[in-house]
């Protein structure tokens, strides 16, 4: 855990379960910070259910021929539910199931949500022994631009405002 989690224990459903706060650290000099907040169940000893939400924001300037051309921003917030259950025989599953907003701007405004965007997945495990398991996956992910390659990251490297998420469907 990092130095400023807040844990706090809670009753849910007459099960216990933890509660975290996390104030994220800085990653990068552009990057403003943000917070993540779980709650973590274990209704039964073969199941447990993770439910996350988090906010990031960053900066950008970028100065071109000495003079400010640009400053961007950007927030992301995420929000997630994971369920793993541990089968009473040799097979795992394991869901999960997101949605992420990201926005991002110039201007003194952000926008809407650029999109908003579902993410899922789904995994099984069979354990054939002790030291053999057999893994299949398969899921939808996304992925969205960030500020350096949407605005640019030099006077060198322009980027393309224009850029959209990345999208796959992924299976194996």
């Amino acid at each position: 855990e990092r130095s400023g989690t807040r844990a706090r224990g809670v009753r849910v459903g007459g099960k216990s379960s933890r509660v975290r706060v996390v104030p994220l650290g800085a990653k990068t000099a552009e990057w403003l910070g943000g917070w993540r907040a779980r709650l973590e169940t274990a209704p039964s000893p073969a199941w447990r259910l993770v439910q996350d939400v988090s906010r990031e924001r960053a900066t950008l300037a970028v100065d071109r021929d000495g003079e400010r051309d640009l400053a961007a921003r950007s927030e992301v917030v995420r929000g997630s539910a994971t369920a793993h259950h541990r089968g009473p025989g040799r097979t795992d599953v394991l869901a999960l199931g997101a949605l992420e907003c990201h926005r991002a701007a110039t201007g003194a405004a952000l926008g809407a949500c650029d999109p908003l965007e579902p993410a899922g997945r789904v995994g099984v495990r069979w354990r054939a022994s002790d030291s053999v398991s057999l893994l299949a996956n398969g899921g939808r992910f996304a992925r969205a631009p960030t500020l350096g390659e949407r605005y640019g990251s030099s006077p060198l490297v322009r980027g393309n405002a224009a850029l959209r998420p990345e999208r796959s469907l992924n299976a194996d």
